[in-house]
């Protein structure tokens, strides 16, 4: 019998994060969009900074009418520690916003 190593065992037990779709309470009529200018006015001011390289990675998740998007990019994607610190600043933030502090 193979005696099984401590790297095996811990690689065969490790999670798989799995997403679980999002339903939206409300579904959105047909034909109807919704420009939110507040949106359109922060991806321009990204831009602004990546193109002068002022920001160089992002990890980013986005709502659409039904769902969401996400995605991970440049230093972002290149040092996923760093990605998953900058999640946690933005999950912190977003439950403070959930509990009204």
């Amino acid at each position: 019998m193979a005696k099984k190593t401590k790297t095996s065992s811990m690689a065969a037990s490790a999670p798989i994060l799995k997403l679980v779709p999002v339903t939206p309470i409300r579904k959105p009529a047909a034909g109807s969009i919704t420009v939110r200018q507040d949106c359109i006015d922060t991806l321009r001011d990204l831009l602004r900074q990546a193109e002068s390289g002022q920001i160089t990675g992002i990890a980013y998740v986005a709502c659409k009418p039904v769902g969401y998007t996400y995605r991970v990019v440049g230093l972002a994607r290149e040092n996923p520690t760093f990605a998953l610190g900058m999640i946690e600043v933005l999950k912190t933030q977003v439950s403070m916003w959930a509990c009204g502090l």
